[in-house]
């Protein structure tokens, strides 16, 4: 049996790596193949962990304090103690942490456990400046490192690692795929949803992601005002948590639309809220790849997505690209696009649902039934 030991941040139910991860475990045979995590810092006190699933597939969870300037000191003795105890149970480790890994690698062999891959779930090091530079400068070692490289779209694998690196050494693009089965359209559960949300007669759009700069929220309340004013009876669905919440609430109160955008929260019944909605936005600052997308396609949902999305997220003419106002200009031009764009998919003739999408993500690569072979065939593979 292959174990793999995957190094993540927090295991919560919101967090979109954890989410691409767990869609595989969930598929994998347990007989060839066991995912263990090693995580910062428990969430179970403050949000929804997938600690219990872990422990049901068959895996092991395993926290330690999280690096900082307060407590690195202990948390690389506790990362130290862990390899020196643990290292030789694993075939691999599996480093979500890409700026961690000048550290993590040379500590894992120290203790016998020498394949290591990185893997890139991103486009950018951060949103944040500081936190950017940081990262930038702790993640150039990746580029001479000897690992396997795993990105989750060719447009995070290009800027990780550079095109002169991915030709000198090909990048697996491990896709954040999905069961598709899990977000097939069920009418009667629209029914339900939209009655318990009272969204009867109403044009629902809807978002899913942490309410963080990356995911641009205060861009889409912009132009939800703007098709509000021009019917009231739209709604928004955010489905998500994070440090704007607030800021987000109190925007909405300004622009006198609180009444009709619906947050949500953190929630771990994504496949039952699409169903409940009738156009999905995307309009992120950057993403690896945009797995909230992947999923409202095969739900069937017609799809806008801003033009920093990788466009192999998009597997049918049913997502369309718009544009987002550049750092430091006005913003007016594009929350008229993006209105507007939304107002001819009201007002036109289509289907409730797509089937003819739902049918292209059964047969890419991005249904899970068509990626897990690809995956447990790398794993098997101890050549970089």
């Amino acid at each position: 049996m292959i174990r793999v030991l995957h190094f993540v941040s927090i295991p919560a139910v919101w967090s979109g790596v954890m989410n691409a991860i767990m869609n595989y475990y969930r598929q994998m045979d347990p007989t060839k193949i066991q995912f263990d995590f090693l995580c910062f810092l428990s969430c179970q006190t403050q949000e929804e962990s997938y600690e219990k699933e872990i422990l049901s597939l068959g895996g092991s969870i395993t926290y330690i304090k999280k690096l900082g300037l307060k407590n690195a000191f202990s948390s690389l003795r506790q990362l130290d103690t862990f390899f020196r105890t643990k290292a030789k149970q694993y075939d691999w480790l599996q480093n979500h942490e890409v700026y961690l890994s000048f550290l993590l690698k040379p500590m894992a062999a120290k203790y016998g456990l020498k394949h290591f891959i990185v893997h890139c779930h991103a486009t950018k090091y951060s949103d944040r400046s500081l936190a950017a530079f940081r990262n930038h400068l702790l993640c150039l070692p990746i580029r001479w490192m000897h690992c396997k490289r795993f990105a989750c779209s060719t447009d995070a694998a290009s800027f990780l690692y550079g095109r002169k690196c991915m030709k000198e050494q090909p990048v697996f693009i491990m896709r954040n795929a999905i069961a598709m089965e899990r977000y097939h359209f069920c009418p009667e559960k629209r029914t339900e949803l939209r009655r318990q949300y009272q969204l009867n007669n109403c044009f629902v759009l809807g978002h899913i992601g942490r309410l963080e700069r990356q995911k641009n929220h205060s861009f889409l309340l912009d132009v939800f005002a703007l098709l509000h004013q021009k019917d009231p009876r739209t709604r928004l669905l955010l489905v998500g948590d994070g440090s704007l919440m607030q800021l987000l609430k109190n925007k909405a109160k300004t622009l006198e639309i609180a009444d009709a955008v619906l947050f949500l929260g953190a929630r771990n019944d994504v496949p039952d809220l699409l169903q409940a909605m009738d156009l999905y936005l995307l309009p992120s600052l950057f993403e690896g790849v945009g797995i909230s997308l992947l999923e409202a396609q095969a739900n069937g949902l017609e799809c806008l997505a801003s033009e920093f999305v990788p466009k192999e997220a998009a597997i049918s003419s049913h997502v369309h690209f718009l544009p987002l106002p550049s750092t430091g200009s006005e913003s007016k031009h594009e929350i008229q696009i993006w209105a507007d764009k939304v107002l001819t998919i009201k007002n036109s003739t289509q289907p409730l649902r797509n089937l003819d999408v739902v049918q292209a993500m059964e047969q890419s690569p991005y249904n899970i039934d068509n990626a897990v072979e690809e995956l447990l065939q790398q794993y098997q593979q101890y050549q970089y």
